[in-house]
């Protein structure tokens, strides 16, 4: 199974992580593979590129998240404090923050340029699914198996607003996405359902 891709933020390269525990790189123009990561003991569960291109980030199964040098085409670091694995990655707007979201539930924010942990955000009482930030960056969004949608700050880790969705018990939330604009936040959940909020005010707007 592929079970993660992400653009590089020139739009050239995209990059994959298998449940074979490789992340793999490919060329956009010609679909040609350009290289291939080794470095994960079990399957790689989400990727994410840098916004300035010079770092992939990857987690897996087996409790870690692994910061690539895109350019080198080898290992920088291993990030460890998850207990659990890891399901869901995002590398802030400014590229100065990381956040990864654990079967747990747990959400670790880390700083990129000194892969130190600098918050760790109990978030979901059962996995932490998908994880985004808004465009600001001043934003955390999260979605749990809890049927559960969570904004947070991530300067101070606090909780912002929880966002319903109708029959949690079988929509649990499996992408997020904010509008350009951080005015609106889209769910996409394991049922198919889609929902929209108004961040603002925390009222949903649609369900389709």
């Amino acid at each position: 199974y592929v079970s993660s891709v992400a653009f590089s933020a020139d739009g050239r390269r995209l990059v994959s992580g298998s449940w074979d525990g490789t992340v793999k790189v490919w060329e956009v123009a010609t679909g040609e593979q350009l290289y291939t990561l080794s470095g994960h003991t079990l399957p790689v569960m989400a990727v994410a590129c840098s916004p300035d291109g010079r770092l992939i980030a990857s987690a897996s199964e087996d409790h870690t998240v692994k910061l690539w040098d895109a350019a080198a085409h080898r290992l920088q670091h291993t990030l460890l404090g998850h207990n659990s694995y890891v399901l869901t990655l995002a590398f802030s707007p400014d590229g100065r923050r990381l956040a990864s979201g654990s079967a747990h539930g747990t959400i670790r924010l880390w700083e990129v340029a000194t892969q130190k942990q600098v918050r760790l955000i109990e978030a979901h009482t059962l996995a932490t699914h998908t994880i985004t930030f808004s465009a600001d960056g001043r934003m955390l969004a999260s979605g749990g198996r809890d049927g559960s949608v969570k904004l947070w700050d991530p300067d101070t880790g606090k909780p912002i607003r929880t966002l319903t969705i109708s029959d949690t018990s079988h929509n649990s939330p499996r992408g997020l996405a904010f509008s350009p604009d951080d005015r609106r936040l889209a769910c996409v959940t394991q049922s198919g359902q889609i929902s929209t909020w108004t961040v603002a005010s925390g009222e949903r707007e649609h369900s389709m």
